[in-house]
């Protein structure tokens, strides 16, 4: 019977210690909605897929799909952010 307990115990925490990083860990969405905007990677400086004009206003194919993944995940097509420079980090 003791034996039996003890296999349980070992099972248990063997379960414990594999399922808890799953309870854990959150969705790039979930981070997304609570900063409150997508941070979106685009190619700088290429007309036609993204681009930004003298006012800093993005435009291109890149930045419609952006602006769409920003409408359908957060309910706002301006909730989107774009790098400030060529080869800028993004960060989260």
């Amino acid at each position: 019977m003791q034996n039996l307990q003890r296999l349980c115990t070992i099972a248990g925490v063997i379960l414990l210690l594999f399922f808890t990083p799953l309870v854990r860990a959150i969705t790039t969405l979930e981070m997304a909605k609570q900063r409150g905007y997508i941070t979106c990677g685009v190619s700088t400086g290429i007309p036609g897929f993204s681009y930004p004009d003298n006012n800093g206003r993005w435009s291109g194919l890149d930045v419609d799909v952006c602006r769409a993944v920003a409408a359908a995940a957060l309910g706002s097509a301006s909730q989107v952010r774009y790098p400030l420079r060529p080869g800028s980090a993004l960060k989260h």
